[in-house]
């Protein structure tokens, strides 16, 4: 029992317990609308906000979210143009925030350590203020989610009906990019940049191989993100390896068992 002793385990055990269950509730959101690369993407276009705060000694996760966001909205006015196809339009930000991130990380020299935690996450160097300040940016995501969650089950399953329905698809649209974004910036520490897409994405793809409602696929998915981060943190206490590497293996084996359990 003395793994509850540990400050830096309690706090990993509280962040990633806010990211984990807020990861599906917006991941469900891209799934539906099969924008899963969306979740990737942004998580790419994070990494210059990464850099500069490590470049500038400010906070990597509001550096990370104002840069991530900024370019989530860049995004959707683009792909409101309808001149380009959205996979593609995705490639482009993927590849091109990746190339800036490289830009910024050669220019100062020294900093690669920091910059791989961030990468691949280090959940055991989040630090107080951390928490606080992911405490408040999930309940404010949760909060939002939860005024605007008919509004964006519509504009997931179709968006010109939903248009056709009075709704502001554009804003909604906008509303729904930033909080992807903002969440992806919280949990570069929890799961790291690279890795953040499969926390959003596959306990959704699990959920909804039981045949559930979309809130109960919801709710569902929320339980296995959560037990997923719980079980990679406590292992890789107890295993000295990697949480956030066990965290996407647990996820993973949970859907490839979803699977089984489906075709039976």
């Amino acid at each position: 029992m003395d793994i509850f002793l540990n400050d830096f385990l309690i706090r990993a055990i509280i962040a990633g317990g806010i990211v984990g269950l807020l990861s599906p509730i917006l991941g469900i959101f891209l799934v539906v609308r099969r924008y899963s690369m969306l979740a990737d993407t942004l998580a790419h276009a994070s990494l210059p906000g990464v850099a500069l705060s490590l470049f500038f000694n400010i906070n990597p996760i509001l550096s990370s979210a104002l840069f991530s966001s900024g370019l989530a909205l860049l995004i959707e006015r683009v792909r409101r143009t309808r001149r380009v196809f959205s996979d593609a339009l995705l490639a482009v930000f993927l590849s091109g925030s990746l190339a800036l991130s490289l830009i910024i990380a050669s220019v100062k020299r020294g900093f690669s350590a920091d910059f791989y935690s961030y990468l691949f996450g280090s959940i055991a160097t989040v630090s107080s203020s951390d928490v606080y300040l992911m405490l408040i940016f999930g309940l404010v995501l949760l909060f939002l989610v939860v005024c605007f969650f008919k509004e964006f089950f519509a504009i997931s399953l179709d968006e010109d009906v939903a248009r056709s329905a009075g709704l502001r698809v554009g804003f909604l649209n906008g509303i729904l990019m930033v909080m992807t974004a903002v969440l992806i910036s919280m949990s570069i520490l929890t799961v790291g940049v690279l890795l953040i897409a499969s926390l959003m994405i596959v306990p959704v793809l699990t959920a909804m191989q039981f045949g559930l409602s979309f809130k109960k696929t919801t709710i569902l998915a929320c339980i296995i993100s959560c037990v997923s981060v719980f079980v990679g943190i406590f292992l890789s206490y107890f295993f000295d390896v990697s949480s956030s590497g066990i965290i996407v293996m647990v996820n993973i084996l949970l859907f490839f068992g979803s699977l089984i359990r489906s075709d039976k």
